[in-house]
């Protein structure tokens, strides 16, 4: 039974062709312990699987079905505009909540007055901690802190991502441009310069079949190797490159992003070589820089946005960030990714 009517929390999972995967999502939310009220809101994002079928099963589950693919970002702003609950959690599909997840959240907002934007830490289906929270390098990839650190992180996993509701309307949700990926990276560093606080408590965490709906993360048969898709490194590089247009302080722009565009050149080369597609020069990167290029006017307006709002300068989330660009410890351990599909 969920107690929708005056939910403290909004539970918002954003879906797209997870018929295997909802029922354990929607299950570790309902086996909540000691929780707050909360309401369940699924976004269904023009699925062409069975997902509307199983979402039936869940009369009291809030289903807001798309009749278009619209991506994660819109799918999300959509659950939290609709939402009735004073926090939103965004939960990912194929993510699945320890029994004091809510509860753990809602005292460790609490704790920071509510204008925190926390994460939990993750955990492989079998245990195994993934991360909590992430460092960022100088090219807005996440370095996964993997150790019981003092330090705060500097961006978290959008699977699993608790933000006040007042907080998410002052930050004006996902940035709709992104589509999806590297959306979570954005809108932490948004919090932090707005004065908010970016954390993960200690205690409890979820569980998190990482990329299961998008076809990334380690291969099964070769678990040194690593295995992603073409559409999730264009998204990636894409976003990657607009957040750096919109947060990095200008000198560290002038010197970073030309100097990352030519090592996405490098990495293009390398992986065409690597898998035996010359396409894949082409088609995720070079599309993934000509995008950025039609997408900095965008980029640019909410630079500008910042710059009237902010509570804290640009130059104080290089704080947390780790000066070792975090593809080369990728490359050193796994290799030069396989890439698998196309990006469109």
């Amino acid at each position: 039974m969920i107690p929708a009517s005056h939910p403290v929390v909004s539970v918002c999972i954003a879906n797209y062709n997870g018929e295997h995967l909802l029922e354990r999502c929607i299950a570790s939310v309902l086996a909540q312990e000691n929780a707050p009220a909360f309401e369940i809101i699924v976004h269904d994002d023009a699925s062409t699987d069975r997902s509307l079928s199983v979402l039936q099963r869940y009369p009291d589950v809030r289903v807001i079905a798309s009749p278009h693919n619209v991506g994660f970002c819109i799918a999300n702003n959509r659950m939290a505009e609709t939402a009735k609950g004073t926090f939103l959690l965004l939960l990912n599909n194929d993510a699945r909540l320890l029994r004091d997840a809510l509860s753990t959240l809602l005292v460790t907002s609490a704790h920071w007055s509510h204008r925190a934007v926390l994460g939990l830490p993750q955990f492989t289906p079998d245990g195994r901690l993934v991360d909590r929270g992430a460092r960022l390098d100088p090219f807005m990839n996440p370095v996964p802190i993997t150790v019981d650190a003092r330090d705060p992180p500097a961006t978290l996993q959008g699977a699993c991502m608790w933000v006040p509701s007042a907080c998410w309307h002052e930050l004006g949700g996902f940035p709709e441009y992104f589509a999806m990926n590297v959306e979570d990276v954005y809108l932490c560093c948004k919090a932090r310069m707005a004065g908010m606080e970016v954390r993960v408590p200690h205690a409890s965490g979820y569980l998190h079949d990482g990329g299961a709906t998008f076809g990334a993360g380690p291969d099964a048969a070769t678990p040194n190797r690593w295995v992603s898709t073409a559409r999730r490194r264009y998204l990636s590089e894409r976003n990657k490159l607009l957040v750096m247009l919109v947060f990095l302080p200008a000198p560290l722009l002038v010197l970073l992003l030309p100097l990352h565009v030519l090592l996405l050149v490098v990495e293009a080369v390398a992986v065409a070589a690597h898998n035996r597609r010359a396409g894949l020069l082409r088609d995720p990167y070079l599309r993934a820089v000509a995008d950025v290029v039609s997408l900095c006017p965008r980029a640019l307006v909410d630079r500008r946005g910042l710059a009237s709002t902010q509570a804290r300068g640009r130059w104080a989330l290089l704080g947390r960030f780790s000066p070792v660009p975090h593809k080369l410890r990728l490359l050193l351990a796994r290799g030069v990714p396989e890439l698998r599909g196309g990006a469109r």
